[in-house]
């Protein structure tokens, strides 16, 4: 699949990669982020990775 990328002066939206899986672990643990977030504060990074590698494939 060819790179997907939308930037502007302060954004950037991409396809998710494996290497961001300890920011978006860390993002998807925050209490504040449960509250928008459906399926519920992940326990561990493994929860997290099982989570995010089917969006990545």
């Amino acid at each position: 699949m060819s790179e997907i990328k939308i930037e502007t002066g302060r954004t950037v939206l991409r396809l998710i990669e494996l290497s961001d899986l300890e920011v978006i672990h860390n993002l998807q643990s925050l209490p504040e982020t449960d509250e928008f977030y459906a399926l519920g504060i992940p326990n561990n990074i493994a929860e997290t990775k099982s989570k995010i590698v089917p969006w990545i494939e």
